[in-house]
């Protein structure tokens, strides 16, 4: 269920549960309201017209987080993995698609027929490096290099 309060939605669930919990969600400042079963949906209406001072504010300060900018996966944008920052070099070949971490460079190798959106649709399904098509060898080497 939603509810609208000074132009601001409210996402509304019910639970099995004896109080209400208010939550300012990241990355936008959505907000949400969990609300036992019995309660009505005035009572639910005014608790969030009391919050909504501290609502405004969580959702400011949402508002003024630094964004991590839209990723182009090319050569010389900044790369972090196991928290650590790369520099990303994009390669293209014949062979499949790769990461190898050298120095402080992170190497992308993917495909010459690969479009522009193919490296973010390959590292974005493989988040994290442990998922990306490493032997256990290069994993273990990846890891002792870097200290992870």
């Amino acid at each position: 269920m939603q509810i609208v309060i000074f132009n601001i939605p409210v996402e509304v669930i019910r639970k099995n549960i004896k109080n209400l919990h208010l939550s300012v969600l990241p990355p936008d400042g959505r907000v949400r309201v969990s609300a036992p079963t019995q309660l009505t949906d005035e009572a639910i209406t005014m608790f969030v017209r009391t919050k909504l001072g501290w609502i405004k504010k969580q959702q400011e300060k949402f508002q003024q987080q630094p964004r991590q900018s839209e990723r182009q996966y090319v050569s010389g944008e900044t790369l972090y993995v196991w928290g650590k920052q790369y520099f990303l070099q994009v390669e293209y070949s014949y062979k499949g698609n790769a990461l190898t971490l050298s120095g402080d460079k992170a190497i992308l190798t993917v495909r010459k027929e690969s479009s522009p959106k193919q490296p973010a649709m390959d590292l974005s399904r493989d988040k994290n490096a442990e998922e990306m098509k490493w032997s256990p060898l290069e994993m273990g080497a990846a890891k002792q290099a870097h200290g992870a």
